[in-house]
């Protein structure tokens, strides 16, 4: 008979991809809202050619007594104009930029066409950046060129327009600016770095190769600039990013070699450590996992213990470890990040990692527990409902069917877009274990109407016509399953379609609509390669039921001797029904055969003893009433707790009380 429990598809893409096992993905941008691919340090922002700057004006205005940046002019025109510009000048001087900046808009405000409104607004400027207010630093900037800037000062204020707003995060405005300064004043001594932000901006914007020709002209242009380090780890990272990997390696190759080479601690640890990071990421990148690792190590050796990507370095290096067939060194690096790691982000993802490297070394249960703990320790993980699908799979395995309910509720409430389509899956078919129709059918709607265009979608037609199934109305679940092999586009190529042709004939059958069955079987073998034996099985039940007994018999001794039926309860069926074809013909002489057959080469013991009560049957009807005695008692001895032992023994006790009456002329064979 088949079987009443929803099959068990084997299927593509069914389980949730694992992260991406790169540290690219994992690593996050420290907080900053452009990300730095040539970072350039807060000491370095500061130190801006400011003076140059001022004593440009200076020099311009000799004639009034502005011989120097610290000597502010003294004017005469008003005296709220003088007052304010003298204010602002000492506090200028002493870097009391607030205060500087509150005297110079006083001056604003009391005369905007007076002569030193204009340097008042470039001195407004220059304080509020060095009072670190960007973003009222970058108003000010774009409000001073808006104007009628003084044209020797211009160039340093559209550098430090640019600057700021790329500090602010104001992206468009800052590529607009410094993009316009690179364009009018190559020259400027300001332009390497420009052409950093530049690079970052690109970089923020996705625009990685453009990023990459704003370092690479930085390094070319400028080789004796002070940013120079910066611009070429920015330049291998763009290549990187935009998927030149050998372009990028070229690059940094010399940079890190020499960085590798001196086993001292680097007197530049944040280049050092940057450098080292980026050609460890690149050489993964090229499959030169050896090196990769090295420089992982490097990296470690050289980190400060505060640096964000420590934890990515430990995570490289256990992956490399595992890719190098190295399991066990892999699995005690994990187990170390486990251990020591503080951050719970970081802890989280080793413990993910860790349990499926547990399961590929055959350590199923030790991989059940990494997935618990990280469920347990880390509710806020976007790990944790993978890692509680995985436990309910494991649940499933052992028979727990109610403790993978459980787990499944919970992962559906966190699960996001790529998951929940599987935890759905698999809560319907759970469901249907327990026999929870309703939740089934709630999971599958869900799945279908929430996810449509999910690959699993389209099994949600399969499952809801395995609810028809398990609910007994066969009619419906056969023209379900039907409509779902002929409406699915490409419905061939789905790996559930065999397993949907073949349940679609299981519930003809047991509807008993045997002609529909033959057809069905039929068409099956013909569109599927290598079609199950369970085809020829349930042809042989129909041609049974419509009393063609030869037809049933040849179907039923195809699956018998089909390889893949050996062993199977299937296989001893079908011979246990070949000899019944032989038992209703009574042609009992061959159906002692196929009884015996059934016996002696099939393991399954409810047929085994189904069979020896027949051939005892037989060999009565054959007369041969000792045999059929000695069949009997092997049944009451080798099956003593089948339902078929009573039978037998009564049948047993009869063949005797026969054999005594004969007198002893019964024959045995």
């Amino acid at each position: 008979m088949p079987s009443r429990e929803p099959p068990t598809l084997t299927l593509t893409n069914s389980k949730p991809t694992a992260p991406a096992k790169s540290p690219l993905e994992i690593s996050g941008t420290g907080g900053r809202k452009v990300p730095m691919l040539a970072p350039i340090r807060t000491s370095q922002i500061a130190a801006i050619l400011v003076a140059a700057i001022c004593c440009a004006y200076a020099d311009l205005h000799a004639d009034e007594g502005l011989t120097k940046i610290d000597a502010a002019p003294s004017v005469s025109t008003a005296i709220v104009v003088g007052d304010c510009y003298s204010a602002a000048a000492e506090h200028f001087r002493n870097s009391r930029w607030q205060e500087a900046a509150a005297e110079y808009r006083k001056l604003l405000a009391a005369d905007t066409k007076h002569p030193l409104a204009g340097p008042a607004r470039f001195y407004l400027a220059e304080s509020l950046v060095q009072a670190g207010d960007h973003q009222a630093a970058a108003e000010a900037w774009l409000n001073y060129l808006d104007g009628e800037p003084d044209p020797q000062l211009e160039p340093a204020a559209r550098f430090r327009a640019g600057e700021c707003c790329y500090l602010a995060d104001r992206r468009p405005e800052a590529t607009r600016e410094l993009k316009k300064f690179v364009a009018d004043h190559g020259e400027a001594p300001t332009i390497p770095r420009a052409l950093l932000y530049l690079g970052n901006l690109a970089a923020a914007d996705g625009d990685f190769a453009g990023a990459a020709k704003h370092f690479e002209r930085s390094v070319k242009d400028f080789p004796n600039d002070e940013l120079r380090p910066q611009a070429v780890l920015g330049h291998a990272q763009a290549l990187l990013r935009a998927g030149e990997v050998r372009a990028a390696w070229n690059v940094v190759e010399g940079p890190y070699v020499e960085q590798a080479a001196d086993d001292a601690k680097p007197t530049d640890v944040g280049f050092a450590t940057d450098i080292v990071w980026v050609a460890a990421e690149t050489l993964e990148r090229l499959g030169r996992d050896e090196d990769a690792l090295n420089a992982a190590k490097r990296f470690l050796v050289i980190c400060e213990d505060d640096d964000p990507r420590r934890f990515d370095a430990l995570l490289l290096s256990a992956r490399l470890l595992e890719r190098l067939k190295k399991p066990a060194e892999a699995a005690a690096a994990y187990q170390s990040i486990v251990d020591e790691a503080e951050h719970p982000a970081c802890r989280d993802i080793a413990l993910y990692e860790l349990a499926w490297l547990l399961r590929s070394l055959e350590r199923g249960a030790d991989g059940v527990a990494m997935f618990a703990k990280l469920a347990a320790d880390h509710p806020q993980s976007p790990l944790r409902a993978d890692a509680l699908y995985r436990l309910a799979e494991a649940d499933l395995e052992q028979d727990r069917m109610a403790a993978a309910a459980a787990k499944l509720q919970e992962a559906a409430k966190i699960a996001g877009d790529e998951l929940r389509p599987h935890v759905l899956l698999l809560q319907a078919r759970t469901a249907l274990a327990l026999q929870r129709r309703e939740d089934a059918e709630a999971a599958l709607t869900e799945l279908a109407k929430k996810h449509p265009k999910h690959p699993l979608a389209e099994q949600s037609g399969f499952w809801k016509a395995e609810l028809l199934f398990q609910a007994g109305d066969f009619d419906s679940a056969a023209d379900a399953f039907a409509a779902l092999t002929k409406t699915t586009p490409d419905a061939k190529d789905r790996t559930w379609y065999a397993t949907a042709r073949l349940r679609e004939v299981q519930a003809l059958a047991e509807a008993g609509r045997w002609g529909d069955v033959l057809t069905a079987v039929e068409v099956a073998k013909r569109e599927i390669p290598q079609a199950d034996y369970e085809f020829d099985f349930l042809a042989g039940r129909a041609h049974t039921a419509r009393a063609e007994l030869a037809e049933a018999r040849a179907a039923f001794e195809r699956v018998v001797a089909d390889d893949r039926a050996r062993d199977t309860e299937t296989a001893a069926t079908a011979q246990f029904l070949a000899g019944e074809t032989y038992f209703h013909q009574r042609n009992f002489e061959a159906a002692l055969r196929e009884y015996r057959r059934c016996a002696a080469e099939h393991k399954q013991p409810a047929w085994q003893s189904a069979a020896l009560l027949q051939a005892g049957k037989c060999q009565e009807y054959l007369g041969h009433l000792q045999d059929a005695q000695a069949t009997y008692d092997r049944l009451i001895a080798d099956f003593a707790k089948s339902p078929y032992a009573a039978d037998a023994q009564a049948r047993r006790d009869a063949a005797v009380r026969q054999a005594e009456a004969a007198g002893g002329t019964v024959q045995r064979k």
